[in-house]
């Protein structure tokens, strides 16, 4: 059996009964996708029936898991989570490259540049993403979608993200 990983929220529907809706998450292709839900309600005067399971808004639940992934989902997915980014530079280690103190530096407002691991991890996060990539970017390392735009045009120039509208890329073509 392949590991999977649970993800849980609560739905409360239009006559306020409040339901337990646990999604698992497994890595299907390359892709973390949604591969089974239950169902629970709060209470056992509230019965399940096809109506209510109509109205569960199961697409936005899924999102809203891959947009805000816990760090199981992260570790399940190959993705660094931001506790091990944050513990890397706290170390002195990270994706960025050590920077030149102000009061050396010859020019002042000049953008921090990237070692190519910066960009396998964007790549990997874009090419993993359910839905709008360049979003799951920005959301990952709490920057505005301008910058993951940029960043993720940066993987492309450098290859490790295929151009739009050419073959999709799998992670197992991804450089080491």
């Amino acid at each position: 059996m392949k590991s999977s990983t649970h993800c849980s929220s609560i739905w409360v529907d239009e006559q306020n009964f409040k339901w337990l809706v646990s999604l698992t998450f497994s890595v299907v292709d390359g892709a973390l996708t949604c591969t089974g839900f239950e169902v629970v309600s709060d209470s056992d005067q509230h019965p399940l029936t096809s109506t209510v399971l109509r109205k569960i808004p199961l697409g936005r639940l899924i999102d809203e898991a891959l947009r805000d992934p816990s760090a199981e989902l992260l570790a399940m997915a190959g993705l660094p989570t931001m506790n091990y980014l944050k513990t890397l530079a706290a170390h002195g280690l990270g994706l960025m490259r050590e920077r030149t103190p102000k009061s050396l530096s010859t020019r002042s407002g000049r953008p921090v540049k990237y070692e190519s691991d910066h960009y396998a991890v964007v790549a990997s996060i874009y090419l993993k993403a359910h839905r709008h990539p360049t979003e799951a970017v920005a959301h990952y390392f709490g920057v505005p979608r301008s910058r993951a735009a940029n960043w993720v045009r940066r993987a492309r120039e450098i290859g490790l993200i295929t151009p739009v509208g050419s073959s999709t890329k799998t992670l197992d073509e991804l450089p080491e």
